[in-house]
């Protein structure tokens, strides 16, 4: 707590007392191009007694993005790292410049900066090859991502293990009150996916998988040049599924019917533990 404390202080003071001078420099040379990345970046992220479904496709997506796109950062646990994001989610990424924070707490916001600074793993690829790797992030962000989040807060063989997953480490009545004050808040933002029928869901993410299958086919990767932020995206989503081993987990029972899902395991993993 007092890790929170100094941090969202520190980042209030930071804010307050930006030099002006040095903000513009900053901004000059990220749209430049020249934009130096820092020596001391943070990923702050939850204990993963407290990562739901949905917070473990975010961290992993972060660490192996980074590590893939030859990034150092330090990671550092903190138990209420979605209350300190600017989001409410965890992770999120501090890059702490001469004189103010920078700091991320939306995966596709990163990429895109990253990419317009020729930092990211998009370089490489052709205008048309760009296309279809859009093409089936979509149906990561459309199919996959929403049944994860479904999954959490609204099937109802697995609403209990997130309250008890969400208020861990909260006394009581806390440990009751904040994860049902997240689910309500979910089924009042996403209201459409919330009342939609559990196999609906399931369906959606078993065809979204199924298309993003045949695309992968028996490579390892979806581009020949190397890893993609579409690789990545991917795994983690695959990996937060197959994680939660609990038997009311309908997607891991579908993402272990595709074989070639597996294959890639291992090139993601490597710099995970990198």
């Amino acid at each position: 707590m007092a890790t929170c404390s100094k941090i969202q202080s520190s980042n209030i003071e930071n804010k307050m007392a930006v030099n002006k001078q040095s903000l513009t420099d900053h901004l000059l040379a990220s749209a430049t191009g020249h934009f130096k990345w820092p020596s001391n970046a943070i990923v702050f992220h939850l204990p993963k007694e407290r990562e739901l479904l949905d917070d473990v496709a975010r961290r992993l997506m972060l660490q192996v993005y980074l590590r893939a796109s030859k990034l150092d950062f330090k990671t550092q646990v903190v138990s209420n790292a979605d209350y300190m994001s600017p989001s409410g989610r965890s992770p999120f990424l501090c890059l702490h410049m001469d004189s103010h924070p920078l700091i991320f707490s939306e995966f596709e916001k990163l990429v895109t900066f990253l990419e317009s600074q020729s930092l990211g793993l998009t370089t490489k690829l052709k205008p048309q090859e760009r296309s279809d790797q859009e093409a089936h992030l979509s149906l990561v962000r459309t199919k996959l991502a929403p049944a994860l989040l479904y999954q959490t807060w609204a099937s109802m063989t697995n609403v209990q293990r997130s309250v008890t997953t969400h208020g861990h480490s909260l006394c009581w009545p806390l440990n009751q009150v904040v994860p049902r004050l997240q689910q309500f808040k979910y089924a009042w933002n996403h209201w459409e996916m919330y009342s939609k029928p559990e196999r609906e869901v399931l369906l959606d993410f078993e065809h979204g998988c199924g298309s993003l299958s045949r695309r992968l086919g028996k490579d390892k990767l979806f581009f020949r040049d190397g890893l993609t932020t579409l690789d990545v995206v991917l795994w983690a989503h695959l990996q937060a599924c197959l994680s939660f081993t609990d038997p009311g987990n309908e997607l891991r029972k579908i993402v272990l019917q595709f074989d070639n899902f597996l294959d890639v395991a291992p090139v993601h993993e490597g710099l995970l533990e990198h």
